[in-house]
């Protein structure tokens, strides 16, 4: 009975079509993120192929002493129970994200989407004898577990207990887009955005905000509560107490604006006309001598001509710290 289970060579190579077709398709996912009618076929595939993987998984620990024990059949049950947490995420992130702009989901949905492939990928590679000879070679020498278990309880741990927030803060996560190079902290309640740069030892205090593409230079730091505009560009060293508008590159202890960050906007595809009405804004904001009060008339009729300003209008209404000035 149990020798009838073993997987002949076609049923093999099904298999690996199997998961070849799976991790072809989330590739496609990564790629094409939250694209409303692709990404609900796209879903919709690895929900149906899912099936033939968890049955591939639960047989491969028919056969064979070592592929009945307990550690190879704690590693299934292990990623037969993350496959289905980690896919109903999938589609709850495609059903929330069409209500709301796409594009504040694309980190998180790329993020789950690797999560999903790695656990696909472990259940097809590490079923079997491959498991069990895997372990036996780590346990042999102890550095080796160690690291096995530390990173089998970061990646693991962090992916399960990550979950039940990240379904109530969606746009708020992200782990693909996003560099944070050596010895960069990011304390707690923090809220960052996508396609965020932070050079080395650059820190953010509790309860910063960082909106989509800002980019922080190497041991610059914010204060707490403040926030910080989506383009905006952090000098390094530069130490940030109040909050930092959108487009505006902010130098210096403590941190004052420079300009509009051009450069960055340029490499993002704002055209010359953006650019220069985003410039005029910047110069009725802090080199005209106005009060913040009438700047900010001005520029909401500016806004009326060159939408672009508008989220500039949006963040100093919602600023609670003041702004670099």
């Amino acid at each position: 009975m149990l020798l009838a289970l073993e997987p002949g060579g076609s049923a093999r190579k099904a298999d690996g079509l199997v998961v070849g077709a799976l991790l072809l398709i989330l590739g496609a996912d990564f790629a094409f993120p939250l694209r409303r009618g692709l990404s609900l076929v796209l879903l919709a595939l690895v929900s149906v192929l899912v099936f033939p993987w968890a049955r591939r998984v639960v047989l491969a620990g028919h056969t064979g002493a070592a592929r009945h024990s307990l550690e190879a059949w704690s590693f299934r049950i292990a990623v037969l129970a993350l496959a289905p947490i980690v896919l109903a995420a999938k589609w709850w992130l495609l059903a929330v994200s069409g209500g709301s702009a796409p594009e504040h989901f694309i980190g998180s949905s790329r993020s789950y989407t690797v999560a999903l492939g790695l656990v696909l990928g472990l259940g097809a590679l590490g079923s079997g004898l491959r498991l069990s000879r895997f372990l036996t070679l780590v346990s042999d020498h102890p550095a080796r577990l160690i690291v096995l278990s530390f990173g089998a309880v970061g990646v693991i741990g962090g992916l399960v207990l990550s979950l039940p927030v990240s379904l109530q803060r969606l746009h708020e996560l992200s782990l693909v887009d996003n560099l944070f190079m050596a010895f960069t902290h990011v304390a707690h309640d923090c809220r960052v955005g996508n396609r965020i740069v932070m050079a080395n030892y650059a820190t953010l205090a509790g309860h910063v905000e960082l909106g989509d593409w800002v980019i922080m230079g190497g041991y610059s730091g914010t204060h707490q509560f403040t926030k910080v505009g989506a383009h905006a560009f952090i000098g390094n060293n530069a130490a940030v107490t109040r909050d930092v508008p959108p487009y505006v590159m902010a130098v210096g202890t403590p941190a004052v604006p420079h300009s509009i960050n051009s450069e960055g906007l340029k490499r993002r595809g704002f055209t010359p006309e953006q650019i220069r009405a985003l410039k005029n804004a910047y110069r009725v904001l802090y080199r005209s001598d106005l009060k913040l009060d009438d700047a900010i008339a001005e520029l909401r009729k500016m806004a009326e001509s060159e939408p672009v300003i508008q989220p500039m209008i949006d963040f100093i209404g919602q600023s609670t710290r003041s702004l670099v000035r």
